[in-house]
């Protein structure tokens, strides 16, 4: 028999770390190069020349909440205007057939957990309004920064602030002793979607500001 201790102590910890339909603080844009994912996955497709939506995540300081209780269940997307938007900014790089199933998959991974704000409907709007927000490809350009070009972590960082305001999350791909490939970038925003936020947890994946990076042409 657990003692009641135990018990208090185990029904605070699943509690504190168990995923609360909605309860969320903030939301993750993650964009994907995909040039570099491709070098990690097989894609059949000609490959995209700019960042494509990899997911809007809602997040949390400690952990980040998934596969929320869904209030209602998912509905396949069937406007054909939102399927041709959706597949031009948020494809799925692996298939042949359509991303419907990717983006049934986003959702019920991530877009259940913020369903106290957006129904279905608003979460796929939303990333697109968000990732329309900022053209990073041009945004880089304008920087010096160009596929094939190696640049460094604090390069891509601060090329990114001068628009968003904030440093971004940077995800890279590689041998850190080399020069690194950047594979996704992420913004964070406040739950409404308003405003450009710092991200609350980081992603660590290179060893300091001066990792030299690139874009795979």
């Amino acid at each position: 028999m657990i003692k009641p201790q135990l018990m208090s102590v185990l029904f605070l910890f699943l509690f504190v770390f168990s995923p609360v339909c909605g309860d969320f603080d903030y939301l993750q844009l993650v964009l994907q190069w995909p040039r570099s994912f491709c070098k990690t996955r097989y894609c059949p497709n000609p490959v995209p020349r700019n960042f494509t939506i990899h997911g809007l995540w809602p997040d949390k300081q400690r952990i980040m909440p998934i596969n929320c209780p869904a209030k209602e269940s998912y509905k396949s997307i069937t406007d054909s205007k939102k399927i041709k938007l959706l597949e031009q900014h948020w494809p799925d790089l692996t298939s042949n057939q359509g991303s419907a199933e990717f983006w049934r998959y986003q959702y019920k991974k991530h877009g259940t957990c913020s369903v106290d704000l957006y129904n279905q409907e608003q979460y796929f709007d939303l990333a697109i309004e968000l990732k329309e927000k900022f053209d990073l490809l041009k945004t880089l350009k304008n920087h010096g920064i160009t596929p094939s070009k190696t640049n460094t972590v604090i390069d891509v960082e601060e090329a990114i602030k001068a628009v968003t305001k904030e440093v971004p999350n940077l995800n890279c791909i590689g041998d850190s002793s080399q020069t690194m490939e950047l594979l996704e970038i992420g913004i964070c925003f406040n739950r409404e979607g308003t405003t450009v936020i710092a991200c609350r947890r980081r992603w660590i994946n290179h060893p300091n500001g001066n990792q030299k990076i690139t874009l795979p042409p």
